[in-house]
């Protein structure tokens, strides 16, 4: 059993038959940085498989994939509940 990384789409999947994914797109025993159950945390439009080794991006790496989104989290980052009134 193997586990295996597609580099078209992100997608992990682990403790599989290798001959059932083949190669490309799917990787087989890749190295996972720091571990796999780490990068599967991760959700898959923000892995990568860079130099050899599949990780999570950067902050500045899903900045830029998603520049909208990364604006959109500063802004709710920013945003304050407003004061509650006397009636709840």
């Amino acid at each position: 059993m193997a586990n295996v990384f597609n580099t078209l789409n992100g997608d992990i999947r682990t403790s599989v038959n290798t001959p059932d994914f083949p190669d490309p797109p799917w990787l087989h025993d890749p190295t996972f940085d720091p571990n796999v159950r780490a990068v599967l945390n991760v959700p898959a439009r923000f892995r990568i498989f860079d130099a050899g080794v599949v990780r999570a991006m950067t902050r500045a790496e899903a900045d830029a994939l998603v520049p909208t989104m990364a604006s959109a989290g500063r802004k709710l980052a920013s945003w304050q509940r407003p004061p509650m009134n006397a009636n709840g």
